[in-house]
Parts: C-alpha cells; sequence; structure tokens
C-alpha cells in the first residue's frame, strides 16, 4: 500500500492503450495496480467473452465496453512474471504478467488515439511510484478500509494505492 501523494493533470499526444489479462482485474503499472477494464463490463461476462462477473466480485462496471477506457500512456511499464518491466506496447498476447493474485496471462490489448478533448492525470504515491492515465480509468484502492475501485478523477488525498 502505498498512500497517494499527488494527482495532476497533464497535456499528452499519442497513443493509450489497456490490457485484459485472464484470472484477475488487477495488474501492475509502474509499481502501482491498475484495472483490467474489460473484466469490468457487464455485457462482455453476459458474453462469455472475459470470465469475471463484475457484480459477484464488486468491480466498477458499465454495461457496455467504453472506448475511452483504453487508457494508459504509452510510455507505461507493465510488471512481468519473471520481475523485469515491459513499455505497454511491447507486451504481447500470450506474455506472462504480474497480478494482484500472482501471474496472469495477457489475452489482449486495446490502443487507441487519445482525442485532443482528452488530457491524462499523473499519480503519483509517496513510495515514489508514478503513473499517468487518463480520468477514466479505473484503480484499487484503500479508502475508509475498504478496498473499493474508483475512476482516477475521483481519488481523493487520503486514498491508499495498492502495490504489489
Amino acid at each position: 500500500m502505498a498512500k497517494l501523494k499527488s494527482r495532476k493533470i497533464k497535456k499528452y499526444a499519442g497513443k493509450v492503450c489497456d490490457l485484459e489479462i485472464d484470472k484477475t482485474h488487477s495488474y501492475n503499472i509502474e509499481g502501482l495496480g491498475v484495472h483490467n477494464s474489460a473484466a469490468g463490463c457487464l455485457l462482455s461476462w453476459c458474453l462469455d467473452i472475459t470470465k469475471i462477473d463484475p457484480i459477484r466480485f464488486g468491480l466498477y462496471f458499465e454495461r457496455f465496453l467504453n472506448p475511452t477506457r483504453n487508457c494508459l500512456t504509452s510510455d507505461c511499464e507493465v510488471l512481468m512474471k519473471d520481475g523485469s518491466y515491459k513499455n505497454i506496447m511491447d507486451v504481447e498476447v500470450g506474455d506472462p504478467v504480474q497480478t494482484e493474485h500472482g501471474v496472469g496471462e495477457l489475452v489482449q490489448k486495446h490502443e487507441r488515439e487519445l482525442n485532443e478533448d482528452e488530457f491524462v492525470y499523473e499519480i503519483e504515491a509517496e513510495n515514489g511510484a508514478i503513473v499517468k492515465l487518463t480520468g477514466e480509468h479505473v484503480v484499487p484502492i484503500l479508502r475508509d478500509g475498504k478496498r473499493i475501485e474508483v475512476k482516477v478523477e475521483e481519488l481523493k488525498e487520503e486514498d491508499y494505492l495498492f502495490t504489489f
């Protein structure tokens, strides 16, 4: 766990992306836990695209896939099974990724260009970890003693970010 130190709005132009990891919905970017957004889609679960029931697991979910949720900047580093970090743009389907519950395999990578009217947040934890993502991205946090998932734009100063 690491307390949120700051959340700043940054200009960014370029690609943003998201990863879908099997058997879990959180993985490690730059030392912080982030959410597997495709798993939060109720329709994906109903159509057996993902095995994670967002209602059963209490996930922050939407009824349909949201294309604006592809939201990690292209300079993010993903923690791999062997303990090394790999640029998110270089991670390939089948790569073993370190997750909140051990190891998962990358099933799908989603990429898009950031829209001109969008911006990214740079969030920094007290342990020095820094990650850049759009406000729509969901992160697992500890707030008031409970593990919940919130959009980056909803983070509060008293929140604790998950590290693994």
